[in-house]
C-alpha cells in the first residue's frame, strides 16, 4: 500500500482514487452529481479546483488548498482531513442508496503534487481524456462530468478557469492542446489504466 504524505496548503496535487476492490463508485449520473455537489460544499469553501473528470471506477481532481485563516487551524480543517471527510460523506450516502455496506474507496486516497508549469498542463489534458481513454465514450467531449466544457466556456464557474486558461496561453491554446496524443500521467502512482479493466 502506498504511503502519501498529508495534503499541504499553498500546493496543487492531482487526486485520484477508485473504488475498493475495483466496484464502481458512481453507478449514474446521479451519483456523479452528489460528488460533485459534496465537493462544491466540502472542498471549494477551503479548496481551488481546477479540473476534475468523473468516470465509474474512479475519479480525478486537480485542486489547490487555500492557506487556511486562524479559525481554521483545527485538525480536523487539515486538507487532508477535509478531503476525507468529503469521501466519507459520498461513501455513505452511496451505500445507503443502493443497499451496500463497507468502505467504498480504495484507502489511501492518492495524490501527487504537482510543481513544474509543463506539469499542470499535462495533467489537465490527462484528466480530460480518460474517457476516451478507458473507451467510455469514443470522443472525450461527449463525458458530460468533466471539466473541460466550463473551461472552454464563458459561463459562470467556480473552477479555477483564468487560472487554467493562463497555463496554455488562453482558450486557443487550451483547446489545441487536447487534440494531440495521450499524455501519461504526472507520476505512476496515478496511472490506474495499469490495474483496473479498461472500461472503468
Amino acid at each position: 500500500m502506498p504511503n502519501f504524505p498529508p495534503l499541504a496548503p499553498g500546493e496543487m496535487y492531482h487526486v485520484c482514487t477508485r473504488g475498493n476492490n475495483r466496484e464502481d463508485l458512481f453507478t449514474s449520473d446521479h451519483d456523479r452529481r452528489h460528488f460533485l455537489g459534496l465537493c462544491e460544499s466540502r472542498l471549494l469553501p477551503v479548496a481551488d479546483l481546477f479540473a476534475y473528470c468523473l468516470l465509474s471506477s474512479h475519479f480525478h481532481l486537480l485542486l489547490r488548498f487555500r492557506e487556511p485563516s486562524v479559525e481554521d487551524l483545527a485538525p480536523g480543517n487539515a486538507p487532508s482531513r477535509v478531503m476525507a471527510d468529503m469521501l466519507n460523506a459520498y461513501a455513505r450516502a452511496f451505500n445507503l442508496d443502493h443497499g451496500r455496506r463497507g468502505a467504498l474507496f480504495q484507502r489511501p486516497f492518492r495524490r501527487v503534487l504537482v510543481k513544474e508549469p509543463q506539469q499542470l498542463t499535462r495533467v489537465v489534458v490527462y484528466i480530460h481524456l480518460n474517457p476516451e481513454r478507458h473507451g467510455l465514450v469514443p470522443d472525450f467531449r461527449s463525458w458530460t462530468f468533466t471539466s473541460f466544457h466550463a473551461i472552454l466556456s464563458a459561463r459562470p464557474t467556480r473552477l479555477g478557469r483564468e487560472e487554467v486558461l493562463d497555463w496554455f496561453g488562453g482558450r486557443r491554446g487550451f483547446a489545441q492542446s487536447h487534440t494531440g496524443a495521450y499524455p501519461f500521467p504526472a507520476n505512476p502512482a496515478l496511472d490506474l489504466e495499469r490495474e483496473s479493466k479498461p472500461t472503468t
